[in-house]
């Protein structure tokens, strides 16, 4: 009778002491490569942290020493004395202003400088009628005629509502000089006088009778729109509604 084969357990091996060790300097040196990285983030973040404060801190002392204007707007004003007047405005007519003004210095008969100015600007005058100067008075009834006669003055130009255009660049202006060098020094102060006259002129022309006859032929149609109800009723009885002038 054999004797029964012997097993014999596998023997787990056994490292050596150099592959050991080798492993175990792989592992540190991944660690440090990881903390090496981490530390040069980090580093780096800091880096661009402190160069930017230290741009920001280098900007604000440099405008902290630049010179600054600072720029403060008040308004204000006052409220005058209340025009309670009520008046209808019947025509708005623009125009051109026109001033011609000359200047000539003498000496012992002589002229030694002379200066010639003329100054066109635009302008708008208006011509309205006074409320005011309405009253029942002035409401007549024609009963042959069957009219209702309404009498109104005659529409007047505004001196209060006159806009005379002061912008240089919509202004025409023509200086003409004498021969002595005088006259040079004479220009500005003509044309300063010509442009204070510029209100006077365009009431002038203002009056003018073309603009005038405008100016009336507005004002009856003007009122009677404001009376177009009363006229529509006054229909119904065959009575017609008429817009007359004061006579003056």
């Amino acid at each position: 009778m054999e004797p029964p084969a012997s097993v014999s357990a596998p023997v787990p091996a056994i490292a050596a002491p150099g592959e050991k060790d080798g492993a175990k300097v792989s592992d540190w040196m991944k660690y440090l490569s990881i903390v090496a990285a981490l530390f040069i983030v980090a580093g780096t973040t800091v880096a661009l942290y402190s160069i930017s404060a230290f741009r920001g801190f280098t900007e604000a002392t440099a405008s902290a020493f630049q010179p600054k204007t600072t720029y403060n707007i008040l308004l204000s004003g006052e409220i005058g004395k209340l025009n309670n007047s009520p008046k209808l405005v019947v025509l708005t007519a623009p125009l051109t202003a026109s001033v011609t003004q000359e200047s000539t210095t003498t000496l012992f008969g002589y002229n030694v400088g002379s200066a010639k100015v003329e100054v066109r600007t635009p302008a708008v005058v208006q011509y309205v009628l006074r409320l005011n100067d309405l009253s029942m008075n002035d409401l007549n009834y024609d009963e042959l005629g069957k009219r209702l006669i309404v009498t109104i003055p005659h529409p007047t130009l505004d001196p209060d509502i006159v806009e005379v255009e002061n912008d240089p660049s919509k202004m025409q202006v023509r200086t003409e000089f004498g021969w002595s060098p005088i006259s040079l020094l004479k220009g500005a102060s003509v044309r300063d006088e010509a442009m204070r006259h510029l209100k006077e002129a365009a009431i002038e022309l203002g009056h003018h009778e073309l603009i005038q006859d405008r100016a009336d032929k507005n004002a009856k149609e003007a009122v009677g729109h404001l009376l177009s109800k009363v006229s529509d009723a006054l229909k119904h009885d065959n009575v017609r509604l008429d817009v007359e002038f004061k006579k003056q």
